[in-house]
């Protein structure tokens, strides 16, 4: 994962050309370029050189989570899902082929450290209302599906500082499991 990540960063900062093949290295330019030396440098890398709101739409999907559906990321930021088909070209993300959701759209984090990265570069007070929007659209979802949904939708509460909903829904979900 951390050569593919490497690779993908190179192209990403334009080192590797895609549009030829076999692809080609730039002249040059590994002269200049710094390579971190962790996975998770690698991956903070990447996102620093994503464009604003891509970089956007990656932190406030990483808030529902590493499996998530445009609608709830509507929820955080209208305008987030329109950068998911760019962010799934790059590799960050993966559209899933079937929903949890009826009628629902799903896309996954191409691996938890990834998700993991995103998420923590977000402040807190930021995380605690996105769980709170989350929480909210999950509830609105939850109808005849208590054993799937509770026990999350009770976390994004928890996670949001509401602990009354989160406690309630965290005994509904015991009561069904």
């Amino acid at each position: 994962y951390f050569l593919e990540e490497l690779v993908r960063m190179l192209i990403d900062d334009g080192a590797i050309d895609t549009r030829t093949r076999p692809w080609r290295l730039a002249a040059g330019a590994l002269d200049s370029l710094r390579v971190p030396e962790t996975l998770v440098g690698v991956l903070q890398a990447r996102l620093d050189a994503l464009p604003p709101a891509e970089l956007r739409a990656l932190q406030q999907a990483s808030i529902v989570g590493a499996v998530f559906w445009p609608e709830a990321l509507a929820q955080l930021d209208a305008a987030a899902p329109q950068a998911l088909p760019a962010l799934v070209q790059r590799g960050l993300l993966a559209h899933r082929p079937t929903s949890a959701f009826d009628q629902a759209e799903e896309y996954a984090f191409q691996h938890q450290l990834l998700h993991e990265v995103a998420y923590g570069t977000l402040l807190m007070g930021e995380r605690r209302e996105g769980h709170a929007r989350v929480a909210r659209w999950l509830a609105a979802r939850v109808a005849g599906r208590d054993s799937e949904v509770l026990a999350v939708t009770a976390g994004h509460y928890e996670r949001a500082g509401d602990h009354a909903p989160a406690f309630a829904d965290y005994n509904r979900a015991r009561r069904h499991a």
